[in-house]
């Protein structure tokens, strides 16, 4: 087993087929499909009526779930052995680890569906003057899922929505939703995002829109506010102010001119500014982190230290 870690011979090729033909076989092992043949199966030879006979694959699969895992953290971490693979090892660790945790996800799902039904719910819903009609977006959020039900156990009539690809959002199912809509990216479609917007807007008569989004997606709703109905609110700031603090540069100088404590922080967009920036500072040890201004996300785990 040593050597096969060690080598860093095989080729690409072979890791990925290791991969998918680990991860296949725990997909069939946890299906309903196998648990239900091999219950049958089992009692059959047995002559023993047991439901639990099915649940070998699933010990099966969370074993080998647990193996990968440990298999992943004692990898050493020399030259030897390529980062990729052991990436690839902790992913289906993670994959394995979700699967085998589905039995004990459904008996709480169960738990609290039977305590819901027994003694009812545990939030009394709000009788507010005025419902109001409010749009949660950012549906793939888990902060969206609070604020929906959140406003929901109010009182008010919810309904959600998420850009794609992420159609099957959690949120989309929640108890408090109304309806979920699929959004275009403003980043990239800006004026079909709107449209969008503004119809579901006049089709559910919303009152007031509450961003979940990614940063970039917020700042889309802030400039949003001037173009919609009076009556709508959006719970965010406007345009300016949004794009002043989403920046971390011009965060930073706002800080500075309220007379707040913050980090030494410099813009740079060229190899001229980072040398000037440099300039004259004393070789005391002290390191800057170099990030982009605005909010990436591929970008944002690649953290720099100067």
């Amino acid at each position: 087993m040593s050597s096969f870690w060690e080598s860093g011979t095989r080729s690409v090729t072979s890791q990925w087929i290791v991969v998918l033909v680990v991860a296949a076989a725990a997909a069939v092992a946890m299906s309903e499909a196998v648990v239900q043949k091999l219950s049958i199966a089992a009692i059959y030879a047995t002559g023993v009526q047991s439901t639990s006979w099915g649940w070998f694959p699933v010990v099966v699969a969370a074993t080998v779930t647990v193996a990968l895992a440990i298999a992943a953290a004692i990898l050493p971490k020399g030259e030897k052995v390529p980062s990729m693979w052991s990436a690839r090892v902790r992913s289906l660790s993670a994959i394995l680890l979700l699967w085998a945790s589905a039995p004990l996800l459904l008996s709480w799902a169960a738990a609290a569906w039977l305590r819901h039904h027994i003694f009812g719910p545990s939030f009394t819903k709000g009788a507010p003057k005025k419902q109001l009609k409010v749009l949660v977006t950012g549906g793939k959020m888990s902060k969206a899922s609070a604020v929906a039900r959140a406003v929901g156990r109010d009182g008010h009539k919810v309904f959600t929505a998420e850009i794609l690809p992420y159609r099957y959002c959690h949120t989309r199912y929640c108890t408090y939703v109304s309806k979920h809509y699929v959004l275009p990216r403003p980043t990239v479609e800006p004026e079909e995002w709107e449209a969008a917007i503004q119809a579901i807007i006049e089709e559910q008569g919303i009152d007031l829109i509450i961003p979940c989004t990614a940063p970039v997606e917020s700042s889309a709703y802030a400039h949003l506010r001037e173009r919609l109905p009076k009556h709508v609110r959006v719970f965010a700031f406007d345009g300016e102010i949004s794009d002043e603090l989403d920046n971390k540069f011009t965060f930073n100088q706002a800080l500075v001119k309220a007379g707040l404590s913050c980090p030494e922080t410099g813009n740079m967009e060229s190899l001229e500014d980072a040398l000037e920036f440099f300039e004259g500072k004393p070789l005391d040890g002290k390191k800057f982190i170099v990030k982009p201004a605005v909010y990436d996300p591929k970008a944002r785990t690649e953290i720099l230290f100067l």
